[in-house]
This record gives structure tokens, C-alpha cells and sequence, in this order.
């Protein structure tokens, strides 16, 4: 069984209908259908009138099955149930053609496409307009391909993607899509729109158990994203960098990743990031981006990455590292009414009760070596109204010639004794100003600040707790400093 031709002459029949700007629907009865198509260099594979042929520069081709390229009006819906699977034993990875075994180069990186061997993308939405997808179970059945050699920089960095969004599309919807086990992203956005009015938006989605990220947002306006999960990239077969359940990243040439809003979205165990925001170059824009009620948990690696590349979180919960989380020079990084944490279980009984479709994770926290780290950031970042806690790892390093200001926040530092006699310091607030913060200190032993003289206090701080000290400087901390 392999219903691949029947989604493509689906996607050649809807093509047919756009001169007649006649709308269309696609309801996909609950059942696994089994897809996956490969061609062999100099193999032309045929099915009535369709064919499909490896170009002559790459070892095997798979085609786009579901192709939504400059078409309106499109409604694709299932029901639950309905899971569209990929074949086992479909080629992914570096292999040579002519003996069909596994390729592995000598070095990496490695892009030689004469020994390229991709997985496919299921639906491709390319510079349409008005398309509703929902209801679907894309399963890319990373456990049963017959996995290659490594291709890339790191990992396998081919095509094999679930939804693909692409090339100023505009008013798209997908709702309820569980996207998995995809050898490269479960979602892909990588759109040239700028338009003010268009939106693309995301309800309900998973994306779980994909090699290289949840979804790679490359490029756009406007990604709207509500009570979808991201989370255990890299956990399968494949592991490929960046890792991330989400990573915000233009591409270069001009391209921009603007106006993102996620609200109750979950990002959790994934190899890397839960969420990696990047905008270092200038012609590569990353700005704009809200979070509201979301999740991050960095089980393995930092919760969160994010240099240069203004956002902001409200109401947020994260559960490890955050590495260079500042905005540009002119536009900060802001986090409003957000908890911190490097305790696993310490995610707030509210969260239990958003409408996010995910379960605790299971895996340990690995604690890391600094909580908030914004030594390697060079723009601007603000904390305000926020609460820390801090007991299992170094609580701040607030440096590296960044601006920072930590206003009206609470400070929780719980350390055993053994942790804080093994550093000279606790925590390093360089060029920040502090304003009407609260600092409890419940740990077994004194807490020791180092700061410099660009520190500024408005003298308004308080200090709470009665179990030790907290040294600034070597200086025992006033009750209000």
C-alpha cells in the first residue's frame, strides 16, 4: 500500500480548480494512510500519469505529496484518527546510489549532493492564501528509515518535514496538527510576507520527536501560535543542531522573523534550546515576538537562547538556563511577571490548569552553572515584576557590558552550605540597575554578591530572610540598600 499518488493527484486537482477561484474541501477519513516516495538516481518511478525522477546531482529524490503551491480558499480536514504515516525503510541520511548502502564522509561538514538522500516533505503551503489544515497526525516514522550517513554541519540536514510554509503565503491556518518523528523539522516557516495584515497562525499543534526542531521559523510576519506543544527534539533516531523545540532564526539575504505571538505553548525536553531566538546579523531581523502563559524547561540544555533579538514574555514560567537573553542597543529583551527556576518541580500549580496539551516532564533537571547569564549578550534586557529561585545553581551573571535593569522583583536564594563554600561568589550583577527588588536569603550559609562600580541601586531594595547573610562586595547587605 502506498497512497503517495493518491495525495499527489489530490494536489493536482486543486491546482486545476484555481482559474476558476472555486473553493475547495478535503475530508481525510480516520485510518493510517501510508505514504513515502523515493527515486534512485536514473530510476523514474510511474503510477498512471505521474512520475517521479531523481534529478542526475542527487542519490535519491522524494517528491512534495501534498502540494499547496498558489492556491486559495483550501480547506484540508480529518478527524481523530486519521494518521498519515511514512513508510518504513525510506532513505535518510548521506548514501551512495549506485551500491544503495550508507555513505559516511570522512569530515563534516558534508554537502555533496551526488550522495544526498532526503525524506520528503508531506505538505508544502507555497505562496497561497486562505488555506485551513486541521485534524491530521503527520507521523514521519523516524524509528523505521533506513537512516545515512551523516550530511550537513552537524547531524542529517535534509528534507524531511512535515508542514512546510513558504514564499509570502498569507491567512493560514493549521489547527490540531500532531506533526513527529520527522528526520528534519515537524514544522517549517520560511516566508518573504511582510504584509501587515496577513497571519499565520498555529492552535493546538504538536510537534514532537523531530531530528533537528519542533519548527524553524526562518522568515515572515506574523506566526501566531496558541496552546501547541514543542518538545522532545532529538529524542528519536536523529539529532541534529540547533535542537530546539522552537528556533527563531532569519535566514540570511534579508530576510526577517517579525510580529510572533505565542500564548500557553509548551517547550520542554528537547536536546538543545526550548527556545532559540538568534538575530546576529544586520540583514537578518528578529524582533517584535510576544510570549504570553508558555512553559520553557531546559531539561538537558538552556531553556532559553536568545542574543540580540528583542522579545517579550509575560507571565512566563522557566525551569533552567537562560544563555544571552538580551535584546539590540535600542530595543530590549523584556521578561513581565515571570518565574525562574533551576528546580524541576517547581512549575506553578496554574500551569495545570491552561489549556496546553502536554504532561510534566519526567527527566531530571540537569542543573545548570548559571541561571541567568548574560555574559555573552550586548543589548538591552529587562526584568520586571519577576521572581527567581535559586538553589542549585550560580543565580546571576549580569555582564559583559549589557544594559540591565531588575525592577520590583523577588530574589529566592536556597543553597546548602557545601555549594556556597565551593565559590567565591554567588552571583555577579556588572552594569545593572537595581530597582525596589526583594532579596530573601533562606540558605544555610551567607550568599556572596560581586558587583562593580556601574552598578546602580535606587536604595530601595530589601533584604528578607533570617537563615544567613548576603555579602555584596564582601559587605554584609543592609536591611534596605
Amino acid at each position: 500500500q502506498n497512497d503517495s499518488w493518491a495525495f499527489m493527484r489530490a494536489s493536482r486537482y486543486i491546482a486545476s480548480l484555481q482559474s476558476t477561484n472555486t473553493p475547495f474541501e478535503l475530508f481525510i477519513p480516520k485510518g493510517i494512510y501510508l505514504v513515502g516516495l523515493q527515486s534512485r538516481r536514473g530510476e523514474v518511478l510511474k503510477n498512471g500519469e505521474l512520475r517521479v525522477q531523481a534529478p542526475s546531482y542527487e542519490a535519491y529524490y522524494a517528491p512534495i505529496l501534498l502540494d499547496l503551491t498558489g492556491v486559495s480558499n483550501v480547506k484540508i480536514y480529518g478527524e481523530p484518527g486519521t494518521v498519515i504515516k511514512y513508510r518504513d525503510g525510506i532513505k535518510y541520511g548521506a548514501f551512495d546510489a549506485a551500491t544503495e548502502k550508507k555513505y559516511q564522509p570522512d569530515k563534516m561538514p558534508f554537502t555533496n549532493s551526488y550522495y544526498a538522500a532526503a525524506g520528503g516533505v508531506f505538505l508544502l503551503i507555497h505562496h497561497s492564501r486562505n488555506v485551513e489544515i486541521s485534524n491530521l497526525e503527520l507521523d514521519g516514522n523516524l524509528p523505521g528509515l533506513n537512516i545515512g550517513g551523516n550530511f550537513g554541519d552537524l547531524g542529517i540536514q535534509l528534507g524531511h518535514i512535515g508542514v512546510y510554509l513558504s514564499s509570502q503565503s498569507e491567512n493560514i491556518l493549521l489547527s490540531k496538527i500532531h506533526a513527529h518523528h520527522f528526520g528534519l523539522d515537524g514544522f517549517h516557516v520560511r516566508d518573504k510576507d511582510t504584509l501587515d495584515n496577513s497571519l499565520k497562525i498555529m492552535d493546538f499543534c504538536r510537534a514532537e520527536f523531530n531530528g533537528r526542531q519542533g519548527c524553524s521559523w526562518t522568515g515572515g510576519n506574523n506566526l501566531y501560535c496558541f496552546n501547541s506543544v514543542f518538545a522532545n527534539t532529538g529524542q528519536s533516531r536523529v539529532s541534529s543542531a540547533p535542537g530546539a523545540g522552537l528556533d527563531i532564526e532569519p535566514e540570511s539575504g534579508g530576510s526577517s522573523c517579525t510580529n510572533g505571538y505565542f500564548e500557553q505553548c509548551a517547550f520542554y525536553n528537547n536536546k538543545q534550546y526550548a527556545l532559540l531566538a538568534t538575530s546576529t546579523a544586520k540583514d537578518r531581523i528578529s524582533r517584535g515576538h510576544q510570549f504570553v502563559k508558555c512553559a520553557f524547561i531546559g531539561n538537558q540544555s538552556p531553556a532559553l537562547k536568545s542574543p540580540g533579538s528583542p522579545a517579550r514574555f509575560i507571565s512566563c514560567h522557566f525551569i533552567g538556563a537562560l544563555v544571552s537573553p538580551s535584546g539590540s542597543l535600542t530595543e530590549p529583551l523584556e521578561f513581565v511577571a515571570c518565574n525562574f527556576t533551576d528546580q524541576a518541580d517547581q512549575l506553578p500549580q496554574t500551569y495545570s490548569k491552561l489549556a496546553i496539551p502536554w504532561k510534566r516532564p519526567t527527566l531530571a533537571l540537569t542543573p545548570p552553572y548559571c541561571l541567568i547569564d548574560l555574559s555573552w549578550g550586548k543589548g538591552s534586557t529587562l526584568f520586571q515584576d519577576c521572581e527567581f529561585y535559586f538553589s542549585q545553581s550560580v543565580a546571576l551573571m549580569l555582564d559583559g557590558g549589557n544594559s540591565c535593569i531588575l525592577k520590583n522583583s523577588i530574589l529566592h536564594f536556597n543553597y546548602l552550605k557545601k555549594f556556597l563554600d565551593e565559590r567565591s561568589n554567588i552571583a555577579f550583577i556588572h552594569d545593572c540597575k537595581l530597582e525596589s527588588n526583594v532579596w530573601i536569603n533562606q540558605s544555610t550559609g551567607p550568599v556572596k554578591i560581586n558587583s562593580n562600580g556601574r552598578t546602580q541601586s535606587d536604595g530601595r531594595n530589601t533584604l528578607k530572610g533570617n537563615s544567613a547573610d548576603l555579602l555584596w562586595n564582601g559587605n554584609k547587605v543592609k536591611l534596605n540598600f
